[in-house]
């Protein structure tokens, strides 16, 4: 990094933010030991300053921390234009929980990054900056801007996943030489936490042929399993139940990840077992799987993935759901902050169907959940269940939840209802109507909610005023640029139009894949007869994966996106050879 120039870094969390900084720290140091620069770096993780908002007051604690001789040192070095400043965690410092409405959340958010917004303006042009961040943390480029009084000055980098060449790299220097499943989480940090366990080899060894909620079971288990023989105090099962507990505690807080305490994890365990930990079990609690240091001055700790969070999260679902009465029921329910992603409403899909839970009792489920004063966030994620298996919410009375953050909601299961269900004073991120144009019955009545984006809408306006009251509001509408009808309205060969309708369905929707039997739904009949072609030459391509097992599912190639993207926008001038492998697919 030369003098004088700003950056700002963006990445998810396990995208590698942190561990790029520090490479840039350590360079930066060598740059001004060796005498090639006059300039030092400072590296603050803000959330160690919360609620600071003045770039002196956090120098001098940063020094006392690090116990310098004359903390001041820094403040007048700062003054004077002899560092560079590098500012990690500007998601770390907001205030925490739900405070209502989409327009308090954002006011929050930039009271929170004073201290953010004072470096920039106190920094002499000759002082280098770096602020990361998570990626989504604010609703928008301008709102980002404006928090942190960004100008022209600075540069905006992203930190991303691996994609499948990264990954496929990653694993080979770890000597890994067979097939990349498709499930495999591509975020740096998991894969990394995986190789210091010495599970990562074991853990490829799922198989490529899974698909995700089932592999990262199975994922869950081996490490359980693995850290229960090191210090044999429990077996690994019980071990799971904790760590899944402690994921329940976690989703309180405000990221779904954490952090949680000591005495959360002590009180996971005593929940779990039914007894305080003995010294043996308090060795393992200091190393639960899934787990990483959050602050090192508290003890705290936290989940090394949103996607590892998210699988051990639906344990506790899946407990609720086979016994959603007290006892069990003030144990299970809690106020969480966050709803789980697609991947946890996938795996609680997939447990209830390993443990032969009937579909009934997810309906009454949420009849009790939503009969208890803290049981929202449980019919949240129920709910979300039921359209992700596209099954319909028994009721005999209307129920509501309220007060949640979801950070995605679909609506492309046809045959689901949940018109019994209202979700009031609600945070909706991602909502989206169904992609094929299939309307969308089933909605629930969304009172004063706010949305963020609605995909397949164009206006307010557009929405049905019978599910959507007047108070609801959206910042961004955005229409699909293509939906099944447009495209098999095109004069292509027919299984060039079936091909570019399925890789629609695999490519422009969240979550792990497409059911078969999703994948043909929309088509008229003869081109259905074409499906099982069409999908072996995206197979054959290595565009399509079929992972079988009673869902019959079907997903995505993640490297493969730009590609189809460039696809399906021109499919007659891209001069891809995918059209014409799809154009000899006949009737």
């Amino acid at each position: 990094m030369v003098a004088a120039r700003r950056f700002v870094l963006l990445g998810d969390y396990g995208a590698g933010k942190s561990m790029t900084l520090r490479e840039v720290y350590l360079g930066l140091a060598r740059e001004f030991r060796s005498g090639r620069s006059t300039r030092f770096p400072i590296y603050l993780n803000l959330r160690d300053h919360h609620a600071q908002t003045d770039p002196t007051e956090a120098l001098i604690r940063h020094g006392t921390a690090l116990g310098l001789p004359s903390e001041r040192e820094l403040v007048r070095a700062w003054n004077a234009g002899y560092v560079h400043v590098i500012l990690d965690g500007f998601d770390e410092i907001a205030t925490p929980g739900w405070v209502g409405s989409l327009v308090k959340v954002r006011e929050t958010r930039h009271r929170a990054m004073e201290l953010v917004r004072g470096f920039i303006r106190g920094a002499s042009p000759g002082c280098g900056l770096i602020i990361a961040g998570r990626q989504h943390f604010f609703d928008s480029a301008r709102e980002m801007g404006t928090a942190l009084a960004l100008d022209q000055s600075f540069e905006t980098l992203e930190a991303g996943a691996f994609d499948e060449k990264q990954i496929e790299n990653f694993l080979k220097s770890r000597g890994w030489r067979g097939a990349v499943p498709t499930w495999l989480p591509a975020r740096p940090l998991l894969l990394s936490y995986l190789v210091s366990k010495g599970v990562l080899q074991r853990a490829v060894e799922i198989g490529p042929d899974r698909a995700p909620a089932a592999a990262w079971d199975d994922l869950m288990t081996l490490i359980c399993q693995r850290e229960a023989e090191i210090e044999a105090s429990i077996d690994g099962q019980t071990l799971r139940l904790v760590v899944e507990r402690l994921a329940s505690f976690a989703r309180e807080q405000q990221e779904a990840v954490g952090p949680v305490t000591y005495s959360q994890i002590v009180d996971a365990f005593r929940e779990i077992c039914g007894y305080d930990p003995d010294d043996r079990a308090t060795v393992l609690l200091q190393r639960l799987p899934g787990l990483g240091p959050a602050d090192a001055e508290d003890g705290t700790r936290q989940f090394v993935d949103r996607d590892f969070a998210d699988c051990a999260g639906a344990g506790d679902i899946v407990s609720f759901v086979s016994a959603p009465y007290p006892p069990m029921s003030s144990v299970l329910v809690r106020k969480w902050n966050s709803q789980l992603g697609s991947l946890g409403i996938e795996c609680v899909s997939h447990a209830l169907d390993k443990t032969k839970i009937k579909s009934a009792a997810i309906s009454v489920a949420i009849r009790e959940a939503a009969a208890l004063p803290a049981g929202s966030s449980m019919v949240g994620d129920l709910a979300r269940t039921l359209l992700y298996r596209d099954e319909r919410l028994s009721s005999d009375r209307s129920l509501v939840a309220s007060g949640l953050v979801f950070p995605e909601f679909r609506l492309d299961a046809p045959n689901a209802d949940l018109r019994q269900l209202t979700l009031e004073d609600c945070i909706i991120i991602d909502f989206e109507f169904p992609r094929d144009g299939t309307p969308a019955t089933g909605l629930p009545y969304f009172r004063s909610c706010d949305f963020q984006r609605i995909n397949g809408r164009s206006s307010k306006s557009d929405l049905p005023a019978e599910r959507f009251d007047d108070a609801c509001s959206c910042e961004q509408f955005s229409e699909y640029g293509f939906t099944t009808d447009s495209i098999l309205e095109r004069s292509l060969e027919p299984g060039v139009r079936v091909g570019l309708v399925l890789l629609k369905k695999l490519y422009m929707q969240r979550g792990g894949g497409r059911q078969g039997a999703g994948l043909k739904r929309g088509l008229p009949q003869n081109d259905r007869n074409l499906v099982d072609d069409v999908l072996r030459v995206l197979e054959r391509d290595g565009l399509a994966f079929h992972v079988g097992g009673a869902g019959d599912q079907w997903v995505p190639a993640r490297s493969a996106t730009g590609r189809i993207w460039k696809i399906l926008s021109a499919p007659s001038t891209c001069q891809d050879p995918l059209i014409d492998s799809l154009a000899l697919v006949k009737r």
